[in-house]
């Protein structure tokens, strides 16, 4: 049996892979989250989840309490609470999608954890906000089926101070 690996690596689709590993390489690389960005995306969310939680604790002196079913992560101060994670996309500092955040999910609150190579941030939200303002069809946040989908949902930020005006600082829990 011959080995391709020569004739792999000069076909165009290696290439792409290859420019596109070389620029997620220079933006991460070196960086303090470096490691959970080179996680595959179920690693990534659950690590991620549980730096949200450790915080929560250790950071902003919540009362942390396992969940109760699996509608929801976490209980955060009696809230159940879901929680989601977005490293930058395209390389872009502050350019963030929050996915799968579910409109028939229970829970009460869902924080929103947005990371750059060296700066996160945590926001929240309540589930009237996202009533209001990602599940009306209308808006078309729908994230599969299109913007119709009425399932799951997406939230995006692009710039620092482009976040939704309806998020809310931790400090405000």
């Amino acid at each position: 049996m011959k080995n391709l690996i020569n004739s792999v690596v000069n076909t165009k689709y290696y290439n792409i892979a290859k420019t596109k590993n070389e620029k997620i390489i220079n933006f991460w690389g070196g960086t303090s989250l470096y490691y959970v960005h080179a996680l595959s995306s179920k690693s990534k969310g659950s690590i991620l989840e549980n730096i949200v939680i450790e915080l929560c604790e250790n950071y902003f002196n919540l009362v942390v309490e396992k969940r109760k079913n699996s509608s929801h992560d976490v209980i955060i101060d009696g809230y159940e609470t879901e929680i989601k994670s977005s490293m930058t996309w395209d390389n872009r500092p502050n350019n963030w999608v929050w996915q799968q955040i579910r409109r028939k999910q229970k829970y009460d609150r869902i924080i929103f954890m947005g990371c750059n190579p060296e700066e996160v941030y945590l926001w929240w939200a309540d589930k009237n906000d996202l009533n209001n303002k990602v599940f009306p069809v209308e808006l078309k946040l729908g994230q599969h089926g299109g913007g119709e989908a009425n399932d799951t949902f997406w939230v995006s930020a692009d710039g620092i101070h482009n976040i939704p005006e309806w998020f809310k600082t931790m400090e405000y829990w």
